[in-house]
């Protein structure tokens, strides 16, 4: 322990020798002399101390970190600024700032509980547009520099908004991936409502721009009462006036706040564009990764590596390029191409695991609603057709992981279908807007809604939805509390917290609001999994009434024949039956 202690004291002392030394060198020391600050040294000792003491594990850390600081702003000030600032070179400004970029692009993505693929390249431009248009217009506009590449003011001021930037864009980043990873349902259950994507992740995007600005708004709330800003600090330990160090300061927050809104804004953006299939305005999950936790690399050791790296990859990418060009030059004297050949595909090689047997009689009237023509679901491999007038009425069941949920939700295009074709009104789904079809092909999920705020609100959040407000419908109020009056749930339950409600409480909350939005096709999947019987009836009576098109999900078979006049059951596929292309469907009875 003695040797430890000793080393550790050698290496946090070692710094203070390389300063004095550097310092000395290069005359920089003036009104702090070496000897004034090795005091600092010993209040450090007095952390360490205090670390040992009471078991912390920190002495290790404190003295690497202390050493760090001390080795790396003398290195930075003595070896690169000094000469950059000296030199007034536009070229190494450039590398200097685009180094700093991108390590703390790196730094921002480590911060994250949630990752997708190209983030860290998100985080650069980011950058770019946020602290790089900054920092231009303040050049340009503000200080108008002469020369604009005057390094005194350039690399200080990039500095700054490049390390607050950091900051909010980690937070935004992380609070809106972490809002979309841990609250899928949520942005479902909007989309489901009728909501494009822009409208359901919206949400996500005010709480993280909200999250992002947080500290720097808390910092200006209580500068020049509680605190004095570092930059102001260093003006006036170097001598400038008070009210040009306070002016100066001014602007730097200025700065530091629009950049770093603009900045958290533009990565919100491109990992909203990065996760979310904007033509079927659906949310992809999978896209969102928890990082891979491999061993931790300091940032120095990472630009190190970083630059070892990117040497192997150029040497890569010009042996490939000398390569290939050689393969070309002796393709081209044979008369032979280099193109690949893609292989014919035959379109009934996919392996169909269930089959759709339709029994019951159509209740519809009038020409096909909803049609699904060869449609292919998901990993079951499911190929069903359906076609669904007004007022149809079918129930789907089978056996658990045959598809019956992703039937669902592949009818109302929250997942796309692996092959077919979905037309509403005859005209195919790709030529209707995905949030339009949702406004009138509802999906009202088993699980609980887990949505911030209460039934009232959500209902009034949906009637705003620009699909809902395209279909020109009078919706009331009043109208789900008047449905789920009805069942048994009092009107004081749709102004409490969705959280507080219990789990029958907040399934008929749901159901009343898919209702009350008037539909003209509604998915059921349990719809009454939490309800007693006698709600059960209540609930099956007014989905009667309301007459409209209703595709069900349900493991009761009872509930199954009271609701509906055909079923569908999902079984397991017999190939010797099946020909390629052709759909697996036995035909109705």
């Amino acid at each position: 322990k003695r040797r430890d202690s000793s080393g550790q004291i050698i290496a946090l002392v070692f710094p203070y020798c390389i300063c004095y030394c550097l310092f000395q060198m290069n005359g920089a020391v003036h009104d702090l002399n070496l000897g004034r600050l090795a005091f600092t040294v010993v209040l450090l000792l007095i952390v360490v101390v205090a670390s040992g003491v009471l078991e912390l594990g920190l002495e290790a850390q404190l003295v690497i970190a202390a050493t760090r600081c001390a080795v790396q702003l003398t290195v930075l000030c003595a070896f690169l600024l000094e000469p950059m600032f000296a030199a007034r070179n536009p070229t190494l400004i450039f590398v200097y700032l685009s180094i700093i970029t991108v390590l703390a692009a790196r730094e921002a993505s480590a911060r994250l509980h949630y990752v997708y693929f190209g983030i860290r390249g998100h985080f650069v431009v980011a950058f770019l547009i946020g602290s790089g248009g900054v920092l231009a217009f303040a050049v340009a506009v503000v200080l108008q520099l002469q020369p604009w590449y005057d390094a005194r003011y350039l690399v200080p001021i990039a500095g700054m908004l490049l390390g607050n930037n950091l900051t909010a864009t980690a937070l935004g980043a992380d609070t809106f991936l972490t809002d979309l990873a841990d609250g899928t349902d949520r942005i479902y259950i909007r989309l489901c409502r009728g909501a494009s994507w822009r409208e359901a992740i919206l949400p996500s995007v005010k709480a993280a721009i909200s999250k992002a600005l947080t500290p720097t708004l808390n910092s200006m709330a209580v500068m020049g009462l509680v605190f004095i800003p570092g930059m102001m600090t260093g003006q006036l330990l170097g001598g400038q006036s008070p009210l040009e160090a306070g002016i100066y300061q001014i602007l730097i927050m200025y700065l530091v706040t629009v950049s770093g809104c603009l900045s958290a804004t533009a990565v919100v953006t491109m990992g909203a564009y990065a996760v979310i299939d904007t033509p079927n305005h659906a949310l992809r999950r999978e896209r969102i990764k928890k990082p891979i936790q491999g061993p931790k690399r300091d940032v120095l050791l990472a630009l190190i590596y970083g630059i070892v790296d990117l040497a192997f990859a150029a040497f890569d990418a010009a042996r490939k390029f000398i390569t290939a060009r050689s393969a070309d030059e002796r393709h081209a004297l044979l008369g032979v191409s280099s193109a690949a050949v893609a292989p014919d595909e035959e379109s009934g090689n996919l392996d169909h695991k269930f089959v759709a047997k339709f029994t019951g009689t159509s209740s519809g009237q009038g020409p096909p609603l909803l049609e699904a023509s060869d449609l292919v679901v998901g990993q079951t491999g499911l190929l069903i057709s359906l076609q669904l007038a007004q007022g149809d009425r079918v129930s789907i069941t089978g056996a658990t992981g045959s598809g019956k949920t992703s039937l669902l939700r592949v009818l109302c295009r929250l997942n796309a279908p692996a092959g077919g074709v979905l037309r509403l009104d005859s005209i195919p789904s790709t030529k209707v807007h995905a949030a339009t079809w949702r406004a009138r092909v509802v999906f009202v999920p088993q699980d609980r809604p887990t949505l911030t705020g209460t039934p009232a609100e959500f209902f009034k959040l949906a009637r705003s939805y620009r699909a809902q407000r395209k279909r020109a419908l009078n919706f009331s109020d009043d109208a789900p509390i008047n449905i789920a009056s009805k069942w048994g749930l009092s009107s004081e339950k749709f102004h409490q917290q969705w959280f507080s409600l219990s789990g029958g409480e907040a399934q008929r909350a749901n159901l009343a609001i898919a209702l009350a939005l008037k539909p003209d096709v509604i998915l059921l999947d349990e719809p009454t999994s939490a309800l007693d019987a006698t709600t059960t009836a209540s609930v099956e009576k007014d989905i009667l009434a309301a007459g409209i098109t209703l595709v069900l999900v349900t493991h009761s078979t009872e509930q199954a024949s009271r609701l509906c006049t055909s079923h569908v059951k999902l079984m397991p596929a017999v190939k010797s039956n099946t020909q390629p292309g052709q759909p697996l469907l036995i035909g109705g009875e």
